[in-house]
């Protein structure tokens, strides 16, 4: 046996043994790793994030394409694959991988431009960062994804002489298409989605900072900033799992593309066997290291998704061994209750698990018109489970969560549902909740859409003469349904806020209290707001006054 032909048999046996080895490897990280991805993702704190239903529906996806692409790679050492010679199972299986992976990668980038929708200023864009939404997305992907590859089952043949594998394109001109469709629709549109609207979420964080420095931040409590900082962690850990996942999708899916071109380019050129043997072995390498990009999902978000991934995985790991969360006391005190009535759960040590028991028990199974949940434990993750409940509802009326820890981020969920004007809550109390001025701006955005809402109660946050602006604007300019307005007991808000609360005053013409007592005004300016008021009809207006701070127009 000369030389050469021991080169070439050394790269087929080389290739027979990546086929049979590493695949094996390959299949074995991902099938494990998407089905603990599915297991975590599908966990109730994430599944109301239209981000992470998309990295869950992208696992599902990716999962078909690795048990469809590698199953019979893991075998075919050691059984006949019979889709190298059954034409129809051949070309059923390609379109399954095919699509499947289009479907995985495609909505990844879908996620990117989720996470850009969600950083947005603009309150219309955030108010596109919904489950539906991404929903119907899922769907409008898996059509197009199907479409693209129904050529599969013209182009694709078994039994195939002098091809990478036995089930392949059977002319140039189907390769040719097939590569161009696959690597443009599930490669490169993907990967471009992803970078530009990567870039565009980092520049709207960057602006979301800048907007938060504005804030006296030396003035708040390490509680406070703790609190803020805790309710930022989904978004910001999400992100980063986007990033990353960008980074090493290009990493594992281009090369694949680049040498099919370069072989699809030289098809027509004479190759000697020892050529053939090596590209085949290098076709084979890239084509198996593609799937690694179906199977990285669940170590990148164990390893950059931070606490909020992790303890999600811990808490599964944990409910193998005990039961659902239960709180029998919470779930007896609400089967007293009467339906279509207040409730209260004032004061009563509820925490963010205790918030699935309320939505379901109360709000859903009662209708509520009213609930009470001053002084609980709960933070934004509650708000991400009861916004899901206020979606169409049409029963609650006035909500309390003052004396809370919901924080600027769980006020931005509860006001993109307002701003929906698909439920006719009109009193809403968040007092004492750790809120700042860029709380303030989600509720300013909301003001001018929201169309039930009459009673607002914010006092006992850290809102400074910077979020008195904001509110005084959009009252002056775009809302005519609040009523009621309390901003009491924020220290931070002083006289300079008293020309701002003038001028919206005179405009506003819907406004009947305004309380902004055990705030940082002089008696002076406090005098000057009760003569704009004394202009007007049946006002209260509260202030640090010896009347008890009442002042009846």
């Amino acid at each position: 046996m000369s030389s050469n032909d021991s080169a070439v048999l050394l790269w087929s046996n080389a290739t027979t043994q990546l086929n049979r080895y590493f695949s094996i490897i390959i299949f074995l990280f991902g099938i494990i790793g998407n089905i603990l991805n599915i297991l975590v993702l599908s966990q109730r704190n994430l599944r109301s994030n239209p981000c992470a239903s998309l990295f869950l529906a992208s696992s599902i996806a990716s999962l078909v394409a690795i048990f469809s692409g590698l199953f019979t790679r893991t075998t075919s050492g050691w059984a006949m694959d019979l889709t190298n010679t059954i034409t129809w199972l051949c070309q059923l299986r390609t379109f399954v991988v095919f699509a499947s992976r289009t479907v995985a990668y495609c909505l990844i980038a879908l996620a990117t431009i989720d996470r850009w929708l969600s950083s947005c200023s603009d309150i219309r864009r955030r108010q596109m960062s919904t489950i539906r939404n991404a929903q119907q997305g899922m769907i409008i992907i898996l059509i197009f994804s199907c479409l693209f590859y129904v050529q599969m089952f013209y182009c694709y043949e078994a039994n195939l002489v002098n091809t990478p594998l036995k089930c392949y394109g059977k002319t140039i001109a189907c390769r040719l298409l097939t590569d161009l469709t696959y690597a443009f629709a599930a490669n490169i549109f993907p990967l471009v989605i992803m970078l530009c609207f990567g870039l565009a979420t980092i520049i709207n964080v960057r602006e979301a900072k800048r907007r938060i420095q504005n804030i006296n931040m030396s003035s708040l409590s390490g509680i406070i900033i703790s609190s803020q900082y805790r309710s930022k962690k989904t978004d910001h850990y999400l992100l980063i799992m986007l990033f990353v996942q960008v980074i090493l999708f290009a990493v594992f899916t281009l090369p694949q593309n680049i040498q099919k071109f370069i072989s699809l380019a030289q098809s027509n050129q004479t190759k000697t066997a020892l050529n053939s043997a090596i590209e085949n072995f290098i076709f084979n390498f890239f084509l198996l290291f593609a799937y690694l990009a179906n199977g990285m999902s669940f170590y990148i978000y164990t390893l950059f998704g931070g606490s909020v991934f992790r303890n999600e995985l811990l808490k599964l790991a944990q409910s193998g061994s005990s039961s659902i969360y239960h709180n029998p006391h919470l779930e007896d005190l609400l089967t007293l209750c009467k339906s279509n009535s207040i409730i209260d759960l004032s004061v009563r040590e509820l925490i963010d698990q205790d918030m699935s028991i309320i939505v379901q028990r109360a709000i859903i199974d009662k209708k509520c018109k009213g609930l009470y949940l001053t002084g609980n434990k709960f933070s934004s993750e509650s708000i991400s489970i009861l916004s899901d409940a206020l979606y169409n509802n049409l029963t609650l009326i006035e909500l309390d969560l003052s004396d809370n820890h919901i924080s600027d981020n769980g006020v931005k969920i509860l006001m993109d549902i307002l701003s929906t004007n698909k439920l006719i809550l009109k009193k809403l109390h968040l007092g004492s909740n750790y809120i700042s001025d860029n709380g303030i701006s989600y509720v300013s955005d909301m003001l001018k859409i929201n169309q039930t809402l009459t009673n607002l109660m914010l006092n006992r946050n850290n809102i400074s003469n910077r979020g008195v602006h904001l509110l005084s604007n959009v009252l002056a300019l775009h809302n005519n349904t609040l009523e009621v307005l309390s901003l009491a007991s924020n220290s931070l808000i002083t006289d300079s806020s008293i020309d701002l609360l003038i001028i919206m005053l005179k405009h506003n013409e819907t406004l009947k209290e305004l309380d902004i007592k055990y705030c940082n005004v002089t008696e002076i300016n406090n005098l000057r707001l009760r003569q704009i008021v004394n202009q007007k009809t049946d006002f209260k207006l509260y202030t640090n006054t010896n009347d008890n701070g009442c002042f009846l127009s």
